[in-house]
């Protein structure tokens, strides 16, 4: 997540510049102390609110980290809270998939979304496992509510926009082309005159320039 790598990478400087005032010779111990007071109250504020940060960015190509971009835009443009309790146990396979895939996505397009998880407060959640209701996703937009017991991407956004009273945007994705990528017709050629032919021949040309440098030298 976005909070998890911004409080790693504030953490990291925090003790970075602690070490640093340590390390100083120019400084009083006095000074030492009151430098290395005021990085840690400045530190430990820092780290608060890094580790509330909630906006992430997709930089994936095609954006495929991300939900459709039709559905990103009226996700974003959905009027009023979005808050989702998912009924499954940590160490359900069900809540590990969704998880990485739809609650990850829908934290990038609406990073104000509430996503809880009841049972963690449980002393033993995994008891709930067989109690009516274990598995479901409650899906509040504003005042209403909605639910369903599927893990899928799209059943879970479809529910989000049923519950707002929205009517489902498309859902189509830029095609992403998978790799390797083998390029054809002109392309092709470019790319095999460039690797084959333009490369070894200007580390050729090269080799034989600096050669003749060194000799006459």
């Amino acid at each position: 997540m976005p909070a998890d790598a911004l409080w790693m990478l504030a953490a990291a400087a925090l003790f970075l510049a602690l070490a640093r005032v340590g390390v100083g010779r120019d400084a009083s111990p006095r000074r030492k102390a009151m430098a290395a007071a005021l990085l840690a109250v400045a530190g430990v504020g820092v780290l608060h609110l890094a580790g509330g940060w909630r906006r992430g960015h997709d930089l994936t190509e095609a954006g495929r980290a991300s939900l459709p971009p039709a559905a990103v835009r009226a996700l974003r443009g959905l009027r009023g809270p979005i808050a989702l309790d998912v009924w499954l146990d940590r160490d359900d396979s069900r809540r590990r998939q969704m998880e990485s895939d739809v609650l990850a996505k829908l934290r990038l397009a609406r990073p104000d979304a509430a996503i809880r998880f009841p049972l963690d407060a449980r002393a033993d959640p995994a008891e709930a496992a067989a109690e009516d209701g274990y598995g479901r996703t409650v899906v509040r937009v504003g005042e209403r509510r909605g639910e369903t017991y599927s893990a899928s991407r799209r059943e879970i956004v479809t529910v989000i926009f049923e519950t707002a009273g929205a009517p489902l945007p498309s859902w189509w994705q830029p095609t992403y082309p998978g790799y390797p990528l083998v390029p054809s017709g002109r392309a092709r050629r470019w790319a095999a005159l460039a690797a084959y032919g333009l490369a070894p021949g200007g580390l050729l040309v090269a080799g034989l320039w600096i050669t003749r440098r060194r000799r006459r030298s």
